[in-house]
């Protein structure tokens, strides 16, 4: 007796369609040593001002060869040309001189002097706190109109319920 084959699933021609050709394969391995992407850092001076300091730009443009980027970091140096890192920025207390990673410039607009924590005051208006230095504070609290503030929170209060 002869043996019988069994048929599980016969391919129907056109459902998996035949691969394109592509033209030559280049099987060069030197090419792929290239690098697709190309990345530039490049420190440069900044100088901090009252908006703060831009922390990096990065600028990419696509190339023959992928895509490349240029990236732009700060470079902060301080008074006597030594590079400063980020973490180590501190503002002076123009109050006691002393130095501190936290500071505060008083609130009022022709002021503007630099506080560290032990040398601010702040006043709340409108739901904020404010930090004044200690003139300043004086003045705003001298000049503040308890009757008036009182009757606006009255009328907030009511407004709500």
């Amino acid at each position: 007796m002869g043996k019988r084959a069994r048929l599980i699933n016969k391919q129907k021609p056109g459902i998996y369609p035949e691969p394109e050709n592509q033209g030559p394969v280049n099987s060069d391995v030197a090419d792929l040593s290239k690098p697709v992407t190309k990345e530039t850092i490049r420190k440069k001076p900044t100088k901090i001002t009252d908006n703060g300091f831009t922390v990096s730009t990065r600028a990419t443009k696509y190339t023959e060869d992928g895509m490349e980027q240029e990236t732009h970091e700060p470079m902060i140096l301080d008074g006597m040309n030594r590079r400063v890192k980020e973490e180590e920025i501190q503002g002076r207390c123009d109050v006691c001189g002393e130095y501190s990673a936290q500071i505060f410039h008083c609130y009022v607009q022709g002021c503007k002097r630099t506080l560290c924590p032990k040398h601010v005051y702040f006043f709340e208006q409108d739901g904020k706190q404010l930090p004044y230095c200690l003139v300043d504070f004086k003045h705003v609290v001298d000049n503040f109109d308890t009757w008036k503030a009182d009757a606006e929170q009255r009328l907030r209060k009511n407004e709500k319920q």
